[in-house]
Formats: structure tokens, sequence, C-alpha cells
């Protein structure tokens, strides 16, 4: 399974809505001020249940994560700046 980062939305997004093949659309749900640590914690928890699918998670998470990188502010880095906004996502098989 393979995580893939469609956009960031102000509103919740449905598969319709996407020209491309969808797998599962997921829809996370930000907060103005939240940052990418706050967009991985959620990511963690929506899929705590499903060891496979939060194999994909963490892998998609790492590729923020590079070797020998000690500059974390990418991580810090807010990703909503409105009321609340939704990340979307599909999960590939």
């Amino acid at each position: 399974m393979e995580l893939e980062f469609l956009s960031i939305e102000d509103e919740y997004q449905y598969k319709e809505l996407y020209l491309q093949h969808i797998n599962e659309m997921i829809n996370i749900e930000l907060n103005v001020g939240d940052t990418y640590n706050n967009l991985f914690e959620k990511l963690r928890k929506y899929f705590d249940n499903n060891p496979e699918k939060l194999k994909a998670v963490e892998s998609w998470i790492s590729l923020f994560n590079k070797e020998d990188e000690e500059d974390e502010s990418d991580f810090n880095t807010v990703l909503c700046d409105e009321d609340k906004c939704y990340v979307v996502f599909n999960l590939r098989n």
C-alpha cells in the first residue's frame, strides 16, 4: 500500500471531485495553526487499528524525515491558516 498526497482543501472532499483513480480517499481535518507534525499524529491515530495501512503512513512520513537532516523546521510549517481545512490523500493498493 502507498499513501499519496492529493491536496489541501478548505472543505471535505469527495472521491467524485477527482478525475484520477482513487482507491481509498482519506480526508484528515486540520485546525488553524496545525503543522506537519500535527498531520503526522492525526494520520497515525486515523490508522492506529490497521497495521498494513499504518505502514503506508509511516512510509509517507519517512519521505519528510530524510537521513542526516537535523533541521526540523519543515515539520513545524503551518498547513492550515483557515478555521479548518482538510488534507486529502489516496491510499493505493
